[in-house]
């Protein structure tokens, strides 16, 4: 199924992720909804500041003021809390380009930023 581009949705990812002897990570699994409980004092911090960065990235300081742009495009920043920007699809690319083009699964306008 085609994935719908809206931007006034986001979504956050939970990886498990174990790392071995030789400091190897190795993905167990990718959760589409993460739990947020919390069992130790540094599990709590470490999902605050995970939440507060998503709403940096997502929220527009202006929200309230109603004449803020949706979605993350509003944000020129490469870096945000603990987010890396990792792909900006409103900058040319050709692999891109052709995927929009022949899949007509959104705009180039519209396409929402990617970050990790």
């Amino acid at each position: 199924g085609v994935m719908v581009n809206d931007k006034r949705c986001f979504e956050c990812y939970g990886y498990d992720i174990l790392i071995d002897h030789n400091v190897k990570p190795w993905l167990v699994e990718v959760n589409a909804s993460p739990s947020l409980t919390t069992t130790t004092d540094e599990d709590r911090l470490l999902k605050t500041k995970m939440i507060n960065d998503t709403f940096a990235v997502v929220v527009p300081p202006n929200l309230q003021e109603g004449g803020c742009k949706q979605g993350a495009s509003w944000n020129p920043a490469q870096h945000v809390g603990g987010y890396d920007l990792i792909l900006d699809e409103s900058l040319p690319n050709p692999i891109l380009d052709s995927k929009f083009a022949s899949k007509k699964i959104g705009s180039k306008a519209n396409a929402p930023k990617y970050w990790r």
